[in-house]
């Protein structure tokens, strides 16, 4: 197999197919800052042209360089890691040796400072975070994993407690002056007090991937999956642990987006068309762009009345109160947003 092997680079080499030198890897991607306590990534794209397997060698600035890695038989990016111990500024270097074992330049070098860890501690949920935390006003941190645990974490990083819904969290708990208000894919929203303990929760009929709102009544305002606006009552109603809805305004397709509340009361959903609905669920205008349009995240009022929301065309619109263009940009390199 080895004289096969040397057989078909002779071969490559009498066509002219590798002349000249292996050219050094050009593409480094990886953070220009980094501190003690983290893992640093790097990312290096082969060079054009390159024969394969090919593998690369690592100079990582600090006195340490990686031996060859495995051979690489694929033409894309690869991600090695480290863990700087000293602080100071470092340059990286690269090279890498194709299947003829002729081995590059090293690469121009990439800078990156270390500093002091900025971490003060660490707090580990039971499976991974996909969303943001929220904070009261003492510092206390609220989030929600995977697993459907919410946790609430002390300032200084202790566990105060955790409350375990029925399946995934996948967005930021909303507080008030007393509650937490949280949804699950388990179809329901939960209201938590801040001891942990359970207010109430309602089953909205489907999977909710996005934070509720408080309208200004402290009504709270969820979206569904399958594309329900479900108003809440803040008053209690029998049995125990449920509240009223007040109403239900369908719109049809997956809302990607939390809602937003503007500063007259109106509430805003996005889906395939940005929504302004009243404070009583009932629709003021639609605004639907081009006819491709998809709105992704939640419409954002500014101080003029306007709400601001993109769309998958790398669209920016601003859409006045009376559900008309104010006015729209295009994103430098169109893309969704």
């Amino acid at each position: 197999m080895k004289d096969l092997w040397c057989l078909a680079a002779s071969a490559m080499l009498c066509a002219g197919a590798v002349a000249g030198p292996v050219p050094a890897p050009d593409s480094l991607l990886a953070p220009a800052r980094t501190d003690t306590l983290t893992d640093y990534d790097l990312g290096i794209f082969p060079p054009e042209g390159i024969l394969v397997p090919y593998a690369y060698q690592v100079d990582w600035g600090d006195g340490t360089t990686d031996d060859w890695t495995e051979p690489l038989r694929i033409g894309f990016e690869a991600y090695y890691g480290h863990r700087y111990e000293r602080e100071g500024e470092f340059e990286i270097r690269v090279r890498v040796r194709d299947s003829l074992n002729r081995v590059s330049d090293w690469s121009r070098p990439l800078p990156v400072l270390v500093a002091k860890p900025v971490r003060k501690w660490v707090f580990e949920t039971f499976d991974p975070v996909l969303t943001t935390p929220a904070l009261d006003r003492d510092g206390n941190i609220y989030i929600g994993d995977e697993d459907g645990w919410l946790f609430s974490v002390a300032p200084d990083g202790v566990l105060r407690w955790g409350f375990q819904a029925d399946d995934a969290i996948y967005s930021a708990p909303v507080l008030d002056d007393r509650h937490v208000y949280f949804g699950s894919l388990d179809s329901h929203l939960y209201c938590l007090n801040r001891e942990g303990r359970l207010v109430w929760k309602q089953d909205l009929g489907d999977e909710i991937y996005t934070s509720p709102a408080l309208d200004r009544r402290g009504n709270v305002i969820a979206v569904t999956d399958a594309g329900g606006v479900i108003a809440l009552s803040s008053a209690p109603r029998v049995p125990l642990f449920r509240r009223r809805v007040l109403w239900r305004f369908e719109v049809e397709e997956e809302i990607a987006g939390s809602p937003s509340i503007a500063a007259d009361g109106s509430i805003l959903v996005a889906a395939d068309s940005l929504y302004c609905l009243d404070p009583d669920g009932r629709r003021r205008w639609a605004f639907a762009g081009s006819e491709d349009d998809f709105f992704f995240g939640s419409p954002v009022p500014d101080p003029d009345g306007n709400v601001v929301i993109g769309n998958t065309e790398g669209e920016v619109y601003a859409v006045g109160p009376d559900g008309e263009i104010a006015w729209q940009a295009t994103t430098p390199d169109e893309d969704a947003m």
